[in-house]
């Protein structure tokens, strides 16, 4: 609540003839236009609507639809669909007067819901006992992204249609990640509303937690992603864990966030963009293409290697001591480009040994990944100091990755 809306409440209590009975029954019309006036209402739909759009986004439900993307048209119909869900929602509560927010942003006539139609015929006594016909139900679950085929959309149907609780309810109750036992969400709720209770009390009227003590998980983040940029090939989340010295659950709910994946033993975002998808596409392309013309595969070095074994079951062991390194594992190290343009020139004093033809002709055509300490501006300096023309390689393809 803001200032001038606390100062008003604080003035209605002060007034000795507010203190009446009578005034208590018009204590309710008196906070709803306060409300109104101030904005809170209008707050708090935009926060209930955003808290919906990420609980149907994080859960696995069914495939986003692309319009769920964007809220720009005030018509569109998962725009719709949220303000129904809410005004029913609040309706069921007898929150009745907060229903004319929405009357403000979307008229009710242009609206696709039969809900939304008998709303608009409702009177204010037989309103808050309407609910959506099931026609109306299945189109709210379309057009939030839910497969009316899923599983989770016949829990919704079955419960909405033989209990009394709000469409929204339902909805949040049948997801997984809200699909909990009453008790241990009560308890939770319960527990909450005495934090904020004691807080506000207090007069701290900020609902966001406080600082904790502790590395940041955002400090946390950008180390292990930094390590992945540094060496894509490294193996698994124990080593990332060791390596940090932070716990192994920290690395695998980092990689589940971002949705990182590992394929053919490379990192790499588990769902790549258009852009990224339509760039291998062309570069592959224009890679065959002149392969038809030039044979520059001749002329090509890679800057990393990759083992191939025949038989996968195969591994190398050897004894060693307590906390030692196995003889047949290079020691690891930090690829930075420092390190890197070292390794480019000791690379040419053996190409001018071994392949001095590329030297003379200046046909030298190498080949890397898109690692942070191989896209540097003084590993590209290096490169074009040498006159080696660098392949085109697109962003996260383990298919060109030598």
């Amino acid at each position: 609540m803001n200032c001038a809306a606390e100062e008003e409440v604080k003035n209605f209590f002060q007034n000795p003839d507010n203190n009446d009975s009578e005034s208590s029954e018009n204590f309710q019309i008196y906070i709803t236009e306060l409300f109104e006036k101030n904005g809170i209402l209008s707050d708090l739909r935009a926060y209930l609507r955003g808290h919906i759009v990420n609980v149907l986004k994080s859960a696995e439900t069914g495939v986003t639809p692309t319009f769920q993307k964007h809220f720009t048209q005030r018509l569109e119909l998962v725009y719709q669909a949220l303000n129904m869900l809410i005004a029913e929602y609040l309706l069921r509560l007898e929150f009745s007067y907060s229903f004319s927010v929405f009357l403000s942003e979307i008229p009710l006539a242009n609206m696709v819901f039969t809900f939304a139609k008998n709303l608009l015929q409702a009177t204010d006594t037989n309103a808050l006992g309407l609910r959506f016909t099931e026609n109306d139900v299945w189109s709210v679950l379309h057009y939030l992204g839910l497969k009316c085929d899923s599983v989770y959309a016949a829990k919704i149907i079955n419960l909405y249609k033989h209990g009394d609780s709000p469409l929204l309810h339902c909805i949040l109750k049948c997801i997984p990640m809200y699909n909990k036992e009453p008790s241990c969400l009560q308890e939770a709720s319960v527990r909450v509303a005495q934090i904020l209770f004691e807080r506000f009390q207090s007069g701290n009227y900020d609902a966001k937690d406080a600082p904790r003590s502790g590395r940041p998980i955002t400090d946390q983040m950008d180390a292990i992603f930094e390590k992945v940029e540094q060496d894509r090939h490294i193996s698994s989340y124990d080593n990332i864990a060791e390596e940090l010295e932070i716990d192994h659950k920290t690395v695998f709910g980092a990689f589940e966030k971002t949705g990182y994946t590992k394929k053919l033993d490379i990192w790499i975002p588990h769902e790549l963009t258009e852009r990224n998808l339509t760039n291998r596409v062309l570069i592959c392309d224009s890679l065959l293409r002149r392969n038809e013309t030039v044979l520059f595969l001749k002329k090509l070095i890679i800057g990393d290697e990759k083992w191939i074994m025949y038989d996968k079951n195969v591994r190398k062991r050897s004894w060693s001591k307590a906390g030692q390194a196995s003889q047949t594992v290079a020691k690891r190290g930090t690829i930075d480009s420092e390190l890197k343009c070292v390794q480019l020139i000791r690379l040419k004093q053996k190409v001018e040994r071994k392949r001095p033809e590329l030297i003379n002709r200046r046909g030298v055509v190498f080949h890397h990944d898109n690692a942070r300490a191989h896209t540097s501006l003084a590993t590209q300096q290096k490169l074009r100091e040498f006159g080696w023309e660098v392949l085109m390689h697109p962003p996260y393809s383990p298919d060109l990755a030598p």
